[in-house]
């Protein structure tokens, strides 16, 4: 006969949620805190499932002046050209996020592909969350341009950011990011203020995103074998 469950305290609970916040391994967490690595597993997916629910209910009607959004790359398994050469696992994946300019508070975000269907999902979401017009800013990802436009009815002032890069001489079969050497800005729809247009606050939120997991700071982002998650989207009725 199976013995009776045992059920972690709450203070058992806060450790472990305080180390992984803290950007501490799975492993390390379980090693620390005495626990097995499943239970760690169990109660982060259980902890991320409640923050999804809460953002989803509560980010609702934001005044937001000036909204940024970027993307995110990693991967679940594989990379995607090792997909295509019969690799095992679901290739590339993109993080959409979009942040309100003032406040920092993450609006939205969505896990998929960088395509156009993910970028009219990830924007129809954006506009549901924010009352009035704002202002959005974007980089020069094509598929922004109609996404935005159709989200918010035309109720936007959109601009574009688009930053141009140079490739750095590397040995073949690696990779080195490549360096910004300009940028340029346009109005995409509406009449966005294109000298205060930005991208930054938002990608130097996902770089935090990036150092704050150990898995995250090499310029392969962490990686995961399931290929399942969520999105506010994909709760909301």
């Amino acid at each position: 006969m199976m013995g009776p469950m045992r059920k972690l305290s709450t203070e058992k609970r806060a450790a472990i949620l305080s180390a992984l916040v803290e950007g501490s391994s799975v492993n390390a967490t379980a090693r620390m805190t005495g626990t097995s690595k499943i239970t760690v597993l169990r109660l982060l997916a259980d902890a991320g499932t409640f923050c999804a629910e809460y953002h989803d209910e509560h980010v609702r009607n934001v005044q937001a002046g000036e909204i940024q959004a970027d993307e995110l790359w990693s991967y679940c398994g594989c990379k995607e050209r090792t997909k295509k050469n019969g690799g095992q696992g679901h290739g590339d994946a993109w993080v959409w996020v979009a942040m309100d300019r003032d406040s920092k508070l993450v609006l939205s975000w969505r896990v998929g592909r960088r395509s156009g269907l993910d970028a009219d999902l990830f924007m129809a979401d954006v506009a549901k969350r924010v009352v009035g017009r704002p202002q959005v800013a974007t980089d020069s990802l094509a598929a922004y341009g109609w996404a935005v436009y159709s989200a918010f009815q035309g109720n936007v002032d959109h601009a574009m950011v688009h930053k141009i890069y140079r490739s750095s001489e590397i040995e073949p079969g690696r990779y080195s990011p490549p360096r910004c050497t300009g940028c340029t800005k346009s109005a995409a729809s509406g009449k966005p203020d294109v000298a205060t247009a930005s991208t930054s606050h938002i990608e130097r939120q996902n770089l935090s995103v990036r150092m704050g997991s150990g898995s995250r700071t090499t310029s392969t982002p962490s990686r995961c074998t399931t290929g399942t998650s969520t999105s506010p989207a994909s709760i909301s009725p």
